[in-house]
């Protein structure tokens, strides 16, 4: 019999999950930037979603996860997949191989003011005057950072440019990930909505990956280590397994666990709540690009920064206020 007491644990635990989340995908960025300094994006996508499939697929088959896949509901699973992996991190890796960890960690706060923004468009939410003008200020804080690039080196900038805006695409369709999942997820067991995206997206990235070893203009790399799709052995050649940490970081951590517990954990807290830790990212970002890649702030950069956090306080003050007095 659940009890207030049962609830408040049940809660607490989730908490505790959101935050151990917010740390794995505060570090991605930099362990992303990386790793595509060795392999190409779309092979990393492959072999990220080759290995979370193979450790994913015992606890899939012992659950039959299958039975929730029907005419009615593939439509739903497909659109969240797409949302959230095949297109949504297909064009966040692509970015990443022109811009900085530290841009992808500040973009990253849009997310959640895109979340709110979101809710009261789609949801009918309530949304303040003053969440009105933090949203503009952040707004604003975002443009600096995605034309931070143009802004220091003028044209040269171009590239870093298009890879801060399809970073900014990705958690355009994470957030409506997230209202959508809002919506439609809990009729889904937890499992079935973090494995069904992932047997999508093998054949998805095995399909791009052979693209791009064809394509020498598909990625800055020319050949990817795929050049054969059909020769395992060229996987596994020097670059692919000196890029090995980053992939089982991405396919372990990042994807099954992470995205495990984020399901959880949204099942038992509202997600505008769970949204809230996103902006502890950078608190993890920011270090790790330092220590892995050398990557400092600019002043653009800390502009943007600076814009975007007085957005954040005046979006996320009305919910403070809220927290204190329940």
């Amino acid at each position: 019999m659940l009890t207030e007491k049962t609830f408040k644990g049940s809660r607490t635990v989730a908490i505790t999950a959101i935050i151990l989340v917010t740390a794995i995908w505060g570090l991605a960025g930099p362990v992303i930037v990386w790793t595509l300094r060795l392999i190409p994006p779309f092979t990393f996508l492959f072999l990220r979603f080759l290995i979370a499939s193979l450790v994913i697929l015992p606890f899939a088959l012992k659950s039959k996860f299958w039975r929730e896949i029907n005419r009615q509901n593939f439509p739903t699973l497909l659109g969240l997949s797409l949302l959230s992996t095949t297109f949504g991190l297909g064009v966040l890796f692509y970015g990443y191989q022109f811009t900085t960890a530290l841009d992808g960690s500040l973009i990253a706060l849009i997310a959640p003011l895109l979340i709110v923004a979101g809710g009261a468009f789609f949801l009918k939410e309530e949304i303040t005057r003053l969440e009105k003008i933090g949203l503009l200020i952040a707004f604003a804080g975002s443009i600096v950072t995605l034309l931070q690039p143009l802004l220091e080196t003028g044209v040269s900038g171009s590239k870093a440019t298009l890879g801060n805006f399809l970073v900014l695409l990705y958690h355009i369709s994470w957030a409506a990930y997230c209202l959508w999942d809002k919506k439609v997820g809990k009729k889904f067991s937890t499992l079935t909505i973090t494995a069904v995206p992932i047997f999508i997206s093998v054949p998805v990235f095995t399909l791009l990956a052979y693209l791009e070893t064809q394509n020498s203009q598909f990625s800055r790399f020319g050949e990817s280590p795929l050049a054969d799709i059909f020769n395992f052995q060229s996987i596994f050649n020097s670059q692919s397994t000196n890029a090995l940490p980053g992939i089982l970081y991405m396919a372990i951590l990042s994807y099954i666990v992470a995205y495990y517990l984020y399901e959880w954990s949204v099942r038992r807290i509202e997600v505008s709540e769970a949204a809230l830790f996103g902006y502890l990212q950078p608190v993890f970002a920011f270090p790790a690009a330092y220590l892995l890649l050398g990557e400092v702030p600019t002043r653009y950069f800390l502009l943007g920064g600076v814009l975007i956090g007085i957005g954040v306080f005046l979006t996320e003050w009305k919910g403070r206020a809220k927290m204190r007095l329940s």
